[in-house]
């Protein structure tokens, strides 16, 4: 009996360490990925998809920085579009929210309009630091090296023969 116990233990054992790994794992993931689409908007997950369908093509250095200057060249557009959808976005909700407003009693719709504006103003702040923190490309291969320890030289993260 005894040792029908322990095996059960080490089988539960296991399982919750298994399930730690993984919870600690999807949090890395999720800091580490997920956070910096939100930090770098439009260009950065721009920058994921391309970079996505070249991680597998040799290039070499002229190449990557003829893409670099490429990526460049396309951000000012990229945000326009993220700024013209995000304005548009405001305006329907805005309207939309107005007809519902119609449709509720004077305290719901003070509640309503409280937490729309909360809404708005997070929405505001959010914006506001994102673009804080995005000073420089998000998109530039560079952002995205590391270092070979043999010979300090930094490496694209676009796989090399």
């Amino acid at each position: 009996m005894k040792r029908k116990n322990r095996i059960w233990i080490g089988f539960l054992l296991i399982f919750l360490f298994g399930a730690a790994v993984g919870i600690a794992g999807t949090a890395f993931f999720v800091r580490s990925h997920i956070h910096s689409f939100i930090k770098g908007g439009p260009p950065s997950v721009n920058s994921r998809i391309i970079r996505r369908i070249l991680h597998d093509i040799e290039m070499n250095e002229s190449q990557r920085k003829e893409i670099d200057r490429i990526m460049r060249e396309f951000e000012p557009e990229i945000e326009e579009l993220s700024s013209n959808f995000g304005r548009s976005m405001r305006e329907v909700t805005d309207r939309q929210i107005e007809r519902i407003k119609e449709v509720l009693s004077p305290g719901q719709r003070d509640i309503v309009e409280e937490r729309f504006k909360r809404l708005k103003e997070h929405f505001r702040k959010t914006f506001h630091e994102r673009k804080e923190s995005r000073r420089a490309p998000s998109h530039d291969f560079k952002h995205h090296r590391h270092t070979d320890p043999r010979d300090n030289e930094p490496r694209d993260t676009i796989p090399r023969p």
